[in-house]
């Protein structure tokens, strides 16, 4: 599928990291009070993350949030091997539309906020399938 044998998902809570695998299993903690808390990932933190897993994974759609009170804030990357296939723009408007919100950007990267941070596992959960059909 262009991705590798098998798709996850990476959350850091601050403290430590929960995955959640292509099956669709996640952590028992993944609920909307785990969500409401705040990491402290600003806008430039999500970036400078997200460019650093770009560069790591090689060929990817990456998929990342960071919630504080109320908002919540994505932003997806591409990698430039798959943009013709997936576009950020789209990928993190399918995140933030159950979320309340919208986004933008380039085909490589865009970012996009919202407003119900109690959706957002819900709103997660879509990426993969929506991904897997993209590349099919």
């Amino acid at each position: 599928n262009g991705l590798g044998s098998d798709a996850f998902a990476i959350l850091w809570d601050g403290q430590q990291l929960h995955g959640l695998n292509a099956s669709g299993c996640a952590p028992q903690g993944w609920n909307p009070a785990y969500f409401a808390r705040k990491y402290g990932a600003d806008a430039k933190t999500l970036r400078d993350t997200l460019d650093h897993l770009r560069d790591k994974l090689g060929s990817s759609a990456v998929v990342l949030a960071a919630v504080e009170g109320q908002k919540v804030s994505l932003i997806a990357g591409v990698s430039q091997d798959l943009t013709s296939r997936i576009k950020a723009g789209d990928l993190v408007n399918l995140v933030a539309a159950p979320l309340g919100g919208k986004g933008g950007g380039r085909p490589d990267m865009a970012q996009a906020g919202g407003a119900h941070p109690e959706k957002l596992p819900e709103a997660l959960g879509q990426v993969l399938s929506w991904i897997s059909a993209k590349l099919a």
